[in-house]
């Protein structure tokens, strides 16, 4: 079992970016498999609130230990684990009702899988094990947003206080993630701080106002959340391109035409109800 996890998450590694060889790779490959195993512990215990604090120490000692770059990506390891346990608590399916479960539910695995997988990347990333570690960042970066979206789209405020609470919330969380995706994958001078800056909160702006429309649309919560995460990738694309100086006319016109593509197929695999 343990053989066949190894080469699954290498081939999938290998298709994100490149690795370095085996014995470089198997610090973090343990490391992600304890945090994986330990996540369906919580499944299987349904999130017991001792069990928690504990996955969320351990889990943090996995991940900063030893002590190299962990401020690089320590908003992405805050954001990773309330995400998990929110989006594991809330769509996982319920276990058998007598006594302990005899096995274990498919969701249970799915999310323990993705989540250790996720961990794995970003641990990938943090170590330098990977060669092509902006386009593993990429990955990450989007597979958190679209959590977070999945989240904000499935819940239901009933008042303005927990509209408000929600918005609130997306802002702190676009603005974080925000600020650690511009200081790993883009290059900008200290004559652009301030620019950058900006940016940002024109970024999260722009996010704020689509989830707010497209909250408005009749489709299931992980379209809406599909087609945000879409138009978020696609702005913050042009923002990064916009600081390396890379933006031109041909990459506006595909990212338009890839947004109008991917947006139809959203719609048109979506179940419209009023």
């Amino acid at each position: 079992m343990l053989h066949k996890l190894k080469n699954i998450s290498l081939t999938i590694l290998k298709k994100i970016g490149n690795v370095q060889a085996w014995p470089s790779v198997q610090p973090i490959f343990w490391k992600a498999l304890t945090f994986t195993l330990f996540f369906l512990i919580l499944e299987v215990e349904q999130f017991p609130v001792l069990l928690v604090i504990i996955f969320v120490i351990v889990a943090f000692i996995l991940y900063a230990k030893p002590l190299f770059k962990t401020r690089s990506l320590l908003v992405s390891f805050v954001v990773l684990i309330p995400l998990s346990l929110l989006v594991a608590s809330r769509f996982a399916i319920s276990f058998e009702p007598a006594g302990l479960p005899t096995t274990i539910s498919f969701s249970a695995w799915a999310f323990a899988l993705l989540f250790g997988l996720l961990f794995y990347i970003m641990l990938g990333i943090k170590y330098l094990v990977f060669i092509r570690r902006k386009e593993a960042y990429h990955f990450l970066h989007l597979a958190l947003f679209y959590l977070a979206f999945v989240l904000y789209f499935s819940a239901t405020p009933t008042h303005i206080a927990s509209v408000i609470g929600h918005s609130l919330i997306m802002i702190i969380f676009t603005l974080l993630m925000l600020r650690e995706f511009f200081s790993i994958v883009s290059i900008t001078d200290q004559s652009q701080a301030n620019t950058a800056r900006i940016a940002r909160w024109v970024l999260v702006l722009l996010i704020l106002q689509a989830l707010w429309v497209i909250n408005l649309l009749p489709i299931e919560f992980s379209n809406a959340a599909s087609l945000a995460t879409l138009f978020a990738f696609i702005i913050i694309e042009i923002t990064r391109r916009y600081f390396e100086n890379g933006l031109s006319a041909r990459f506006l016109r595909w990212n338009f035409l890839v947004f109008i593509t991917l947006t139809g197929l959203i719609f048109l695999t979506s179940q419209w109800t009023l």
